[in-house]
């Protein structure tokens, strides 16, 4: 592909923010060979990405220059405007992935946070490297070195080559998990001839023998595990794998991996691996989040484009690509409620990637109808009663409609009504028959309901909250539970609940996108 042909369509899609911001913009081409081996999507979103944060960012009368140049073996890109500039401090951090990034670097720097995030991991998937120079009231000059020649691509199961638009779709569902997740090897397994045995289906890192030989049955190795009980594995090293799934694959590399199930209306559509973490640091359970939100996405796609034309399965990977920005953007935006729900899992002990499982749940918005003090009558009481919980329970529903096809995530959603001596619904559970994460929203949905203020109830302050949540325990809440949610808090440093609709209220914001 030809960068410069790249560099001139992004000048022209910016054009009319920098006039309306009164920014010069120019494209400059110093280089008469501007051609690379790359992904001309993907090298689009980077220059629009760091133009677009360049142009935002520049004062009227400013400029913003974006130049092309390049030798036998890289393509260098940079783009230079004359705004307020970066303190050094946050050069370093820019480019981190969103834990490791401030939010006052997402809110002042155009949404960074996300925009650089996936710019790094645009250059790293093409073999590059990226750094910013900047001073603040200098300006900044954002330098990406791309080689010529780039590093494998995704393979494709032979025979699914000639189903162009199913190959698109999955061919662009690994690409793009490789690059939200940072990782050098990505495979994507599918029952083989509706039969239980999976097999790649597409894979990045991998060999093109394991992708055509490999094999897995029913219940054996991390992806049947994964397959078998519907429920993700987030390792960090092998000495951590669920009992049961055998020595590691050669779909697993290193020590750490991630694997998820993709489930759809037609049922398990197949399972979702990472391993090899560009970063070379262990996945956790905020990764697994993120790769269940991605697989959501994935299993959507896959539905839509089994159901779909050629042509419309085409569409289907090309629609997949832009939804991808929403979950890179879930992780850094991580809500008050999905960073307590983390804390106290991990508080209580579940392994990292049911810490991953509950953190998934909780971003779901919405706690349930009942208000502070109110909730779902005991069997034998009034009609009345009976059709609030029955709206909630419609309620809940439909909320978790885009959720349905992940039975691990809907199970923990639907029992977190369920109270602790079991007056609750929908089904009564009542102690540890409540799975432990439904328990863990019960106590966060209930604290994010009595601090933020709705109609004429004013909101309680956290310390008030808590002395409810307490007084609850053992009728409504899992003592341990409400024990580990105080711990949350003070491991958080949180000291502002009592305002708690702008914790809460910002995080929703944010979890949905900008």
């Amino acid at each position: 592909m030809d960068v410069a042909a790249v560099l001139d369509e992004a000048a022209g899609l910016l054009a009319p923010a920098a006039e309306a911001a009164q920014v010069d913009l120019k494209a400059q081409i110093d280089a008469a060979d501007t051609r690379m081996d790359a992904d001309r999507d993907q090298i689009t979103q980077l220059v629009l990405h760091l133009g677009g944060n360049a142009v935002k960012f520049t004062p009227p009368r400013g400029r913003v220059t974006l130049r092309l140049f390049g030798d036998a073996r890289d393509v260098t890109l940079q783009v230079e405007d004359s705004g307020a500039g970066i303190p050094e401090a946050l050069l370093q951090r820019i480019f981190g992935r969103s834990h490791a990034v401030d939010s006052s670097v997402i809110h002042r720097y155009g949404g960074a946070g996300l925009g650089l995030a996936i710019c790094r991991s645009i250059v790293e998937w093409h073999g590059g490297r990226v750094f910013a120079e900047s001073a603040p009231g200098q300006g900044s000059r954002f330098t990406v070195i791309l080689p010529r020649r780039t590093g494998p691509r995704v393979l494709l199961r032979p025979g699914l080559e000639s189903e162009s638009g199913n190959g698109d779709v999955l061919r662009m569902a690994v690409e793009m998990v490789a690059q939200v997740m940072n990782a050098r090897v990505v495979s994507l397994l599918a029952p083989q001839g509706g039969g239980q045995d999976l097999v790649v289906q597409a894979a990045l890192g991998l060999e093109e023998r394991v992708v055509r030989e490999a094999v897995i049955k029913p219940g054996t190795g991390v992806a049947g595990w994964v397959a078998q009980h519907r429920r993700p594995v987030c390792v960090s090293d092998t000495s951590q794998r669920p009992e049961g799934t055998g020595p590691a694959h050669e779909l697993y590399r290193t020590g750490t991996f991630l694997s998820v199930p993709l489930e759809g209306e037609r049922g398990l559509l197949g399972v979702l691996n990472v391993t090899d973490p560009i970063s070379e640091t262990a996945f956790d359970a905020e990764d697994c989040h993120l790769m269940l939100h991605l697989a959501e996405r994935v299993s959507a796609a896959l539905d839509e484009a089994g159901a779909a034309s050629t042509a419309g399965a085409a569409g289907t990977g090309r629609a997949l690509r832009s939804t991808f920005a929403d979950s890179a953007h879930g992780r850094e935006s991580a809500s008050g409620r999905v960073r307590v729900a983390r804390a106290m899992a991990r508080a209580l002990g579940l392994p990292e990637s049911e810490v991953g499982l509950v953190s998934f749940a909780s971003s779901v918005q919405g706690p349930g109808a009942d208000e502070p003090g109110e909730g779902p009558a005991p069997a034998g009481a009034t009609a009345g009663a009976e059709g609030v919980e029955a709206a909630a329970a419609e309620s809940d529903a439909t909320r978790l409609s885009h959720v349905e096809s992940m039975s691990a995530a809907r199970a923990i959603l639907l029992t977190r009504h369920e109270w602790w001596d079991g007056s609750g619904y929908p089904r009564g559970l009542e102690g540890t028959e409540i799975p432990l994460g439904g328990r863990i929203l019960a106590v966060v949905d209930a604290f994010e309901r009595m601090t933020t203020a709705k109609g004429r109830r004013e909101a309680l302050s956290r310390e008030d909250a808590i002395l409810e949540l307490r007084k609850l325990a053992g009728t409504r809440f899992d003592p341990e539970v409400v024990d580990a949610f105080e711990g949350a808090c003070v491991e958080l440093e949180t000291p502002r609940w009592e305002s708690a609709a702008d914790s809460w209220e910002h995080a929703s914001a944010t979890q949905g996108g900008e």
